[in-house]
């Protein structure tokens, strides 16, 4: 799953990069309860993580509003770029 970038002849890990997701919101989702509503939640992979939003109760238009970080897979820089 990790991956390298490479832009020139020389590269170097960049460390401390961390990759944010926010997810705000859902529109107009498809009821799956009897009751004509739905528990929805958001699953996020990235980079063979995985997060879940919280589950919002009786809702088709749920707000999250929720932040998550993932480190990223390696990547590198160059100062000369081909």
């Amino acid at each position: 799953n990790d991956f390298d970038v490479t832009f020139g002849r020389t590269t170097a890990p960049v460390s401390g990069a961390r990759v944010t997701v926010k997810v705000l919101e859902g529109r107009q989702l498809r009821s799956a309860d009897r009751n004509g509503f739905s528990d929805p939640y958001c699953i996020i992979m990235f980079s063979g993580e995985s997060v879940r939003t919280s589950k919002l109760k009786k809702t088709l238009n749920p707000v999250w509003d929720e932040v998550f970080e993932f480190n990223p897979p390696s990547l590198c820089w160059s100062d000369e770029i081909m």
